[in-house]
C-alpha cells in the first residue's frame, strides 16, 4: 500500500516529462493545454522508452490509409506544440510564418500544372519529423499548386499519379528505399498550403543538402 501511495505521489505530469526537474511547473503550460489524448500519451512517455516507427510500420499504415497515426517523439512533439502555439499567438495563423520560412511572398503558382515550374514548390527537411529512426530522413514538399483531394480528404487518384511521377523523377538519384504520402485533410495543421511527405532510407551524405539547395534556387 505504501509503495502504491509513493508511486502516485511521485507521478510526473505529462507536461513535466523529458525536461529537467528545475523546469517542472505545477500548472500545465498554455502550449500543452489542449493536447488531444493520443498526444498526452506520447508526451507522458520518457524519451528513452519511445518506440521508433519502422519502415514496415509506414508501409502497413499507408496501405490502410492510416497515416493519421504517425506520431512524433515526445521531445519533438513538445517542440512542435510550442512552435505552433507561439506562431499562432504572434501571427494569428500558421500560413504567414510558413510562407516566410519558405521564402514565398505569394501562393499563386506560375504554372497551371503542378511541379512543372521549380519556383512553384519547395523541398524542405521536416523540422519536426515523425518518430522514425535516425537512419531515415523525413522531407516535406510544399506546393503552390493545388493538390486536389477526394470527398474523404485523401488525394484524388489523379493527384497521386502526378505526385508519384514527381517523386520518381526528383529522387531518382537516391538509391535506397523511398516512399511518399499525404496526410488526410483533417490531419493537416497547415491547410492553406498543399504538401506531402517523403521518407528516404539512408540517403547518401550530402544528397539531401544538395536536393534542398536546388529547391531553394
Amino acid at each position: 500500500m505504501e509503495a502504491q501511495v509513493t508511486a502516485v505521489a511521485n507521478k510526473i505530469e505529462y507536461w513535466n516529462v523529458n525536461i529537467p526537474v528545475e523546469e517542472h511547473t505545477v500548472d500545465c503550460p498554455d502550449f500543452l493545454l489542449d493536447c488531444p489524448p493520443h498526444e498526452v500519451t506520447v508526451l507522458s512517455t520518457p524519451e528513452d522508452e519511445f518506440v521508433f516507427t519502422t519502415w514496415n510500420d509506414v508501409t502497413d499504415a499507408l496501405e490502410g490509409k492510416r497515416a493519421l497515426f504517425f506520431g512524433r517523439r515526445p521531445t519533438v512533439l513538445r517542440r512542435y506544440c510550442k512552435y505552433m502555439y507561439d506562431k499562432w499567438e504572434q501571427y494569428g495563423s500558421y500560413t504567414a510564418p510558413l510562407m516566410a520560412q519558405l521564402g514565398w511572398e505569394s501562393l499563386k503558382p506560375i504554372s497551371k500544372h503542378p511541379f512543372l515550374c521549380p519556383s512553384d514548390y519547395k523541398i524542405a527537411v521536416n523540422d519536426f519529423p515523425y518518430g522514425f529512426g535516425p537512419e531515415f530522413c523525413h522531407l516535406t514538399v510544399w506546393s503552390k499548386s493545388p493538390l486536389p483531394n477526394d470527398e474523404s480528404g485523401f488525394m484524388k487518384y489523379s493527384t497521386e499519379d502526378l505526385v508519384d511521377e514527381f517523386v520518381k523523377r526528383t529522387f531518382a538519384k537516391h538509391r535506397g528505399r523511398r516512399i511518399w504520402w499525404a496526410n488526410p485533410q483533417q490531419r493537416r495543421s497547415v491547410e492553406a498550403i498543399d504538401h506531402f511527405h517523403v521518407l528516404l532510407d539512408n540517403p547518401a551524405p550530402g544528397y539531401v543538402a544538395a536536393l534542398t539547395r536546388c529547391s531553394e534556387a
